[in-house]
């Protein structure tokens, strides 16, 4: 198996990070304050669950929409239709990640008292 390049990886995360931000500003703002369940499915997309007999009202449905819209939109983008914020984003997991494995790593040592300090 050959090893993924890094810009498919950064891409793939990148669209992650998208999902992720679509997701929050749909269930945080626009659905904030309705009387309806939503549920995100396996691939991504909304839906709404509501009361038999209940009828979703035109901004909930609007922002359904909307938001499967852009969902759909994700797995056709490449790196450069990222934002600067998306981008910045991105580069704070490389960090986080590396920092995390040093203090898992440094844990380790010590939990098997196999760090000295001097």
């Amino acid at each position: 198996m050959t090893p993924v390049r890094k810009s498919v990886e950064k891409l793939r995360k990148l669209k992650e990070i998208r999902r992720k931000n679509l997701e929050k500003n749909f269930l945080e703002i626009q659905m904030k304050g309705q009387d309806h369940y939503v549920f995100i499915k396996d691939n991504g997309k909304a839906q709404v669950i509501y009361d038999q007999g209940r009828w979703v009202t035109e901004h909930i449905r609007t922002a359904v929409l909307k938001f499967n819209y852009e969902i759909d939109k994700i797995d056709k983008l490449l790196i450069k239709d990222f934002t600067d914020a998306e981008i910045n984003d991105y580069e704070k997991t490389l960090a986080i990640g590396f920092v995390g494995f040093l203090f898992l790593f440094l844990h380790f040592l010590l939990q098997h008292d196999l760090l000295l300090i001097l």
